[in-house]
């Protein structure tokens, strides 16, 4: 099965050219970031995602259903009318609830890199300025 990987900031905006790790393997960089991952109900995967600007993220792979197994492990197959069929189609159910075919993964902006407002003037304070320009004020 293919997995993508959709990486988006704090508003929902997706966000391009993040690095995204899959069990600690780079797979691209999104927009693009499409692996070949199983989706048994035993496996499970680590992703991980790095863009400057913003905190890293690492996350564990979503759960998803998928219908087809799912259906196959419960009725079997059309057609297939031997006797003891059903119980040779349950293990389908064992990749009816694996991996889901997408994950998100939201990414927070680097504190560090905030634009914020001076508590005493109001004026602009850029990333990584501890100190006012406009008043001298110190800045968190």
């Amino acid at each position: 099965m293919e997995m993508t990987v959709v990486v988006k900031d704090e508003n929902g905006v997706p966000i391009e050219n993040a690095d995204v790790y899959l069990n600690n393997k780079p797979i691209g960089k999104t927009p693009f970031t499409k692996a070949r991952v199983s989706h048994a109900v035993w496996k499970s995967y680590e992703i991980r995602v790095k863009k400057e600007g913003y905190l890293d993220a690492e996350v564990k792979s979503k759960r998803g259903v998928h219908i087809v197994h799912l259906i196959i492990g419960i009725i079997g197959i059309p057609g297939v009318a031997a006797a003891g069929a059903g119980i040779v189609l349950l293990p389908f159910l064992l990749w009816a609830f694996g991996t889901a075919k997408v994950q998100t993964v939201t990414l927070k902006i680097d504190p560090k890199n905030r634009i914020r407002k001076c508590h005493s003037c109001g004026e602009t304070i850029q990333p990584m300025q501890t100190r006012c320009e406009a008043c001298g004020a110190l800045v968190e």
